[in-house]
């Protein structure tokens, strides 16, 4: 649900300024914590810790106050035709779940100021000019404030990855010329996509036949070389262990857990060293390089059939 710069016959405060009847710096919008650019989220949800709204307005922060105005939060995914509604408030902050199996393709989520009741005279000195001589009567569930929020793409990892996929983070880069770039932090590993091929990404991964496609064209190359890198560095940084490595590199953790579920053996430094970096990388990722392969050959199949 997204209001835009649709017109409402009595004046509304928006997020967005430019549709605002409210002098300048009257304020309402949604606001929650987030990791970093993102939403926080564990392998099958998505989740909004400490949403509440804030408000700066003297007249519906009294109407708010006598129990007149409510405050409803709106999550939707057009794809899967989810849609649900949430009460969040002005001093009470709660965190708001989202399974990722009802989710596709984007999760959007706004937040508006409704009237719960009937409303007669409504009149605030922030009115703009045009407004100041007037008093509204504003009916039962009328919106008197707007933040369309924002809207984030979903991204479905392949199902038996266990949470490897959970340390790349794929960034679209507006500035990037035609090149994939990348940087390790201690927590992820970071993909930088130039804008077209961000798109492209996001739209390949809408599709669950061509995810392990996706995963081995994009992220396989970029974990090998860091595997690789690593490799390199376990003499000169003196590590004895598989967990002096993990020290260094949080997200090692999650290489480690996965090689145990797949092989049913444990990683230690001697199996990441004895083994090469490409085979680790398609243990770990269920071989998705050579699945993709088998359903792109699939979807060939099924196409020419239907011709």
């Amino acid at each position: 649900m997204r209001i835009g710069s649709r017109l409402f016959p009595y004046p509304t405060v928006n997020f967005d300024q430019s549709f605002s009847k409210y002098v300048p710096g009257t304020e309402f919008n949604l606001a929650f914590e987030k990791d970093g650019d993102s939403l926080y989220q564990t392998r099958d949800t998505y989740i909004l810790k400490n949403v509440r709204f804030e408000l700066n307005n003297e007249a519906l922060l009294d109407l708010y106050d006598k129990g007149k105005l409510m405050c409803m939060l709106i999550a939707e995914s057009s794809d899967t035709v989810f849609r649900e509604r949430h009460e969040i408030y002005l001093n009470e902050r709660k965190d708001i779940i989202f399974k990722k199996d009802d989710l596709s393709g984007a999760l959007e989520v706004s937040a508006y100021l409704v009237a719960k009741e009937n409303i007669e005279d409504f009149y605030s000195e922030d009115f703009k000019n045009f407004y100041k001589d007037y008093t509204f009567n504003i009916e039962k569930n009328c919106i008197l404030a707007i933040d369309d929020g924002f809207k984030i793409p979903v991204i479905h990892s392949p199902s038996d990855d266990r949470n490897v996929a959970s340390i790349f983070e794929i960034i679209r880069d507006e500035e990037a010329e035609r090149m994939l770039t990348y940087q390790v932090t201690q927590d992820k590993i970071q993909l930088y996509l130039p804008a077209p091929d961000y798109d492209n990404y996001i739209a390949l991964t809408q599709n669950s036949r061509f995810l392990d496609l996706s995963f081995a064209i994009l992220i396989m190359p970029v974990l090998i070389d860091c595997l690789a890198n690593i490799h390199k560095s376990v003499v000169e940084e003196n590590y004895g262990t598989i967990e002096d490595i993990i020290d260094s590199y949080h997200w090692m953790n999650s290489i480690v857990h996965s090689y145990k579920k797949e092989t049913g053996k444990s990683f230690t430094l001697d199996v990441f060293m004895e083994k090469s970096p490409i085979e680790i990388a398609q243990i770990v990722f269920n071989y998705s390089t050579l699945n993709g392969l088998e359903r792109l050959n699939k979807v060939l199949q099924e196409s020419e059939e239907d011709e």
